[in-house]
Protein backbone atom coordinates (compact mmCIF):
# COMPACT_ATOMS: atom_id res chain seq x y z
CA UNK A 1 0.00 0.00 0.00
CA UNK A 2 1.58 3.72 -0.99
CA UNK A 3 1.89 6.09 1.70
CA UNK A 4 -0.84 8.23 0.03
CA UNK A 5 -3.05 5.14 -0.04
CA UNK A 6 -2.59 4.81 3.78
CA UNK A 7 -3.00 8.03 4.80
CA UNK A 8 -6.18 8.21 3.19
CA UNK A 9 -7.45 5.17 4.28
CA UNK A 10 -6.85 6.63 7.67
CA UNK A 11 -9.00 9.74 7.86
CA UNK A 12 -11.71 8.18 5.66
CA UNK A 13 -12.02 5.75 8.54
CA UNK A 14 -12.32 8.83 11.20
CA UNK A 15 -15.63 9.84 11.15
CA UNK A 16 -16.97 13.48 12.30
CA UNK A 17 -14.58 13.47 14.75
CA UNK A 18 -13.02 17.12 14.70
CA UNK A 19 -9.35 17.25 14.39
CA UNK A 20 -7.65 18.36 17.62
CA UNK A 21 -3.77 19.49 18.64
CA UNK A 22 -1.91 19.05 21.86
CA UNK A 23 -2.31 22.55 23.42
CA UNK A 24 1.46 23.22 23.27
CA UNK A 25 1.16 23.49 19.43
CA UNK A 26 -2.49 25.42 19.69
CA UNK A 27 -0.79 27.64 22.49
CA UNK A 28 1.64 28.96 20.04
CA UNK A 29 -0.38 29.05 16.97
CA UNK A 30 -2.46 31.85 19.17
CA UNK A 31 0.50 34.03 19.20
CA UNK A 32 0.86 34.45 15.12
CA UNK A 33 0.10 37.53 13.69
CA UNK A 34 -3.07 37.65 11.32
CA UNK A 35 -2.46 37.39 7.81
CA UNK A 36 -2.06 34.85 5.12
CA UNK A 37 -0.94 31.25 6.51
CA UNK A 38 0.35 28.31 5.00
CA UNK A 39 -0.19 25.41 7.13
CA UNK A 40 1.90 22.52 4.85
CA UNK A 41 1.55 18.81 5.82
CA UNK A 42 -2.09 19.73 6.69
CA UNK A 43 -3.29 16.30 7.49
CA UNK A 44 -6.96 16.85 8.38
CA UNK A 45 -6.94 20.31 9.02
CA UNK A 46 -6.27 20.78 13.17
CA UNK A 47 -4.06 23.83 12.62
CA UNK A 48 -5.88 25.45 9.61
CA UNK A 49 -9.17 25.42 11.57
CA UNK A 50 -7.38 27.04 14.34
CA UNK A 51 -5.60 29.56 12.34
CA UNK A 52 -8.66 30.22 10.40
CA UNK A 53 -10.64 31.03 13.12
CA UNK A 54 -8.55 32.90 14.66
CA UNK A 55 -9.04 35.42 11.30
CA UNK A 56 -6.12 34.29 9.27
CA UNK A 57 -6.41 33.55 5.30
CA UNK A 58 -5.46 30.12 5.49
CA UNK A 59 -4.18 27.79 2.49
CA UNK A 60 -3.82 24.26 3.86
CA UNK A 61 -1.52 21.76 1.70
CA UNK A 62 -1.54 18.11 1.93
CA UNK A 63 -0.90 14.82 -0.10
CA UNK A 64 -3.79 13.01 1.60
CA UNK A 65 -7.00 13.92 -0.47
CA UNK A 66 -9.29 12.70 2.60
CA UNK A 67 -6.97 14.81 4.87
CA UNK A 68 -8.19 17.56 2.56
CA UNK A 69 -12.32 16.60 2.56
CA UNK A 70 -12.30 16.08 6.03
CA UNK A 71 -11.20 19.40 6.49
CA UNK A 72 -13.10 21.37 4.27
CA UNK A 73 -16.13 19.97 5.60
CA UNK A 74 -15.27 20.59 8.93
CA UNK A 75 -14.26 24.22 7.83
CA UNK A 76 -17.93 24.28 6.09
CA UNK A 77 -19.60 23.88 9.12
CA UNK A 78 -17.80 26.38 11.40
CA UNK A 79 -17.99 28.98 8.75
CA UNK A 80 -14.81 28.98 8.19
CA UNK A 81 -12.86 29.71 4.76
CA UNK A 82 -9.94 27.40 4.16
CA UNK A 83 -8.69 26.89 0.65
CA UNK A 84 -7.34 23.22 0.70
CA UNK A 85 -5.23 21.94 -1.95
CA UNK A 86 -3.68 18.28 -2.71
CA UNK A 87 0.02 18.82 -2.93
CA UNK A 88 2.86 16.26 -2.11
CA UNK A 89 5.62 17.94 0.05
CA UNK A 90 8.36 15.45 -1.84
CA UNK A 91 7.77 17.18 -4.93
CA UNK A 92 8.74 20.95 -4.18
CA UNK A 93 7.15 22.01 -7.79
CA UNK A 94 3.87 20.80 -6.74
CA UNK A 95 4.02 24.23 -4.26
CA UNK A 96 4.23 26.42 -7.48
CA UNK A 97 1.94 29.08 -7.38
CA UNK A 98 0.53 29.29 -4.33
CA UNK A 99 2.77 32.96 -3.53
CA UNK A 100 3.89 34.25 -0.60
CA UNK A 101 2.56 34.49 2.92
CA UNK A 102 3.23 35.90 6.12
CA UNK A 103 2.89 32.75 8.52
CA UNK A 104 4.17 29.43 7.34
CA UNK A 105 2.46 26.62 9.84
CA UNK A 106 4.03 22.81 10.10
CA UNK A 107 2.81 20.34 12.40
CA UNK A 108 3.87 17.34 13.61
CA UNK A 109 6.14 16.36 9.94
CA UNK A 110 9.86 16.79 9.40
CA UNK A 111 10.62 18.69 6.24
CA UNK A 112 12.95 17.45 4.02
CA UNK A 113 15.93 19.87 2.90
CA UNK A 114 14.72 20.61 -0.02
CA UNK A 115 11.32 21.90 1.30
CA UNK A 116 13.47 23.67 3.70
CA UNK A 117 15.20 25.34 0.90
CA UNK A 118 11.48 26.43 -0.55
CA UNK A 119 10.28 28.39 2.68
CA UNK A 120 12.47 31.52 1.38
CA UNK A 121 10.52 31.86 -1.70
CA UNK A 122 6.96 31.17 -0.34
CA UNK A 123 7.71 33.74 2.85
CA UNK A 124 7.06 37.28 3.25
CA UNK A 125 10.06 39.02 4.52
CA UNK A 126 8.79 39.64 8.31
CA UNK A 127 6.54 36.44 7.83
CA UNK A 128 6.83 34.02 10.78
CA UNK A 129 7.82 30.38 10.37
CA UNK A 130 6.22 27.75 12.78
CA UNK A 131 7.33 24.10 13.09
CA UNK A 132 6.36 21.67 15.60
CA UNK A 133 7.39 17.78 15.20
CA UNK A 134 7.96 14.76 17.01
CA UNK A 135 11.40 14.39 18.73
CA UNK A 136 12.83 11.52 19.47
CA UNK A 137 11.17 10.72 22.88
CA UNK A 138 8.25 9.90 20.53
CA UNK A 139 9.95 7.57 18.75
CA UNK A 140 11.66 5.71 22.05
CA UNK A 141 7.87 5.93 23.52
CA UNK A 142 6.11 4.49 20.67
CA UNK A 143 8.52 3.39 17.91
CA UNK A 144 7.53 5.64 15.21
CA UNK A 145 11.00 6.30 13.08
CA UNK A 146 13.21 7.93 13.94
CA UNK A 147 14.40 9.10 10.49
CA UNK A 148 11.06 11.12 10.66
CA UNK A 149 11.84 12.74 13.95
CA UNK A 150 14.35 15.92 15.06
CA UNK A 151 16.85 15.59 17.15
CA UNK A 152 17.61 18.19 19.62
CA UNK A 153 18.10 21.67 18.74
CA UNK A 154 18.05 20.44 15.03
CA UNK A 155 17.02 23.22 13.33
CA UNK A 156 18.86 26.14 15.40
CA UNK A 157 21.16 26.57 12.62
CA UNK A 158 19.03 25.65 9.51
CA UNK A 159 17.28 28.56 8.28
CA UNK A 160 19.56 31.53 7.53
CA UNK A 161 17.21 33.36 5.85
CA UNK A 162 15.35 33.54 9.24
CA UNK A 163 16.38 34.19 12.79
CA UNK A 164 15.02 32.02 15.62
CA UNK A 165 12.15 33.81 17.91
CA UNK A 166 11.58 30.63 20.39
CA UNK A 167 12.77 27.42 20.55
CA UNK A 168 11.45 24.61 22.87
CA UNK A 169 13.04 21.37 23.57
CA UNK A 170 10.14 18.79 24.26
CA UNK A 171 12.44 16.05 25.62
CA UNK A 172 13.53 18.35 28.90
CA UNK A 173 9.69 19.11 29.77
CA UNK A 174 9.03 15.47 28.61
CA UNK A 175 6.72 15.79 25.35
CA UNK A 176 6.98 13.96 22.51
CA UNK A 177 7.21 17.75 20.41
CA UNK A 178 10.10 20.22 19.59
CA UNK A 179 8.57 23.71 19.08
CA UNK A 180 10.47 26.40 16.68
CA UNK A 181 9.38 29.99 15.87
CA UNK A 182 11.23 31.87 13.02
CA UNK A 183 11.21 35.16 11.55
CA UNK A 184 12.35 35.75 7.98
CA UNK A 185 14.68 38.34 8.11
CA UNK A 186 15.57 38.83 3.84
Amino acid sequence: MSRTDKWNQRYAGKGDKLPELPAVISDQLATLPKGRTLDLACGDGAAALQLAGLGHDVVAVDFAEQGILRMRQFAESQGLNIDGRVADLQNIQSLDGLGQFDNIVICRYKPEPDLIEALSELMCIGGSLFISTFNKLHHQRSGFRSELCLASGQYLETFSDFQLEFYQDGVPNNSNLDIYLFKRLF
